[in-house]
């Protein structure tokens, strides 16, 4: 369920204070994509994304807030308080953070993040959806057929729970869950994602998991076959550093 939280003085999410924060940009931190999944110029600024939302419906992501002067402390004491809460007992390795700015009807499709993330709705009405499969082995098989790139329809997931964020809520959602977000109406949040030694260690073995899953071989869930579990990460550590 929803949090509350009291950020609205601490994140941007006024037009004038967007416009700020998106001046301050390079233009390799924007990322914005329209409703019908076509994206802007590659020309195009993070200021000019933002204006265009005044015209096309979309989303424009803008990325790395913690490194925006005068958001890099407050980010890092969000995202402490996160792990304290949520990640207890763990220590935190890597953080970011983007600013999310949408317009009606504009939202992402059923998705899965491979980090911990803390979600803050600053302004309007967003719509979370969250999907998950009963049983921990078609969920773990669901997963790492979504990362060997399989697409499948919200429906195939058995439990899907719909949630109304509004201003001052916030919502976590861990790593690999199924989510989809929908606007209802201009809506302004901010993500706060971090990274921890358990999280990293199953970003490399799910994506294994997930490539043997396109040849049909079934992997066992993370945890179940230790050594195997071990052999994998190294693999796919060892192909990364070819690459």
């Amino acid at each position: 369920m929803p949090l509350r939280h009291d950020l609205s003085n601490v994140f941007p999410w006024r037009i004038g204070a967007l416009r700020d924060v998106a001046e301050k940009m390079p233009q390799g931190w924007l990322d914005a994509y329209d409703s019908d999944g076509s994206r802007p110029a590659p020309s195009c600024t993070p200021v000019e994304a933002l204006d265009r939302l005044e015209t096309v419906a979309g989303v424009v992501r803008l990325a790395h807030l913690e490194l925006v002067p005068g958001f890099r402390r407050p980010i890092f004491e969000v995202v402490s308080e996160g792990v304290s809460m949520f990640t207890p007992g763990e220590p935190l390795l890597q953080h970011s953070s983007v600013i999310y700015v949408a317009n009606s009807g504009s939202g992402a499709p059923m998705h899965l993040d491979l980090h911990h993330n803390l979600f803050f709705h600053l302004t309007g009405t967003k719509y979370f959806r969250i999907g998950q499969m009963r049983d921990e082995r078609m969920q773990h098989e669901a997963v790492v057929r979504k990362l060997g790139g399989v697409s499948e329809p919200l429906r195939v997931l058995d439990q899907v729970t719909e949630l109304e964020l509004n201003p001052g809520d916030a919502l976590y959602v861990p790593p690999f869950t199924f989510h989809a977000v929908e606007s209802d109406g201009p809506t302004v949040s901010v993500s706060c994602s971090w990274s921890t030694p358990s999280s990293e260690r199953a970003v490399p073995l799910q994506r294994v998991n997930g490539r043997l899953s396109r040849f049909g071989v079934r992997t066992a869930p993370p945890g179940r076959h230790r050594l195997v579990d071990l052999a994998k990460v190294t693999l796919e550590r060892a192909s990364h550093l070819v690459r």
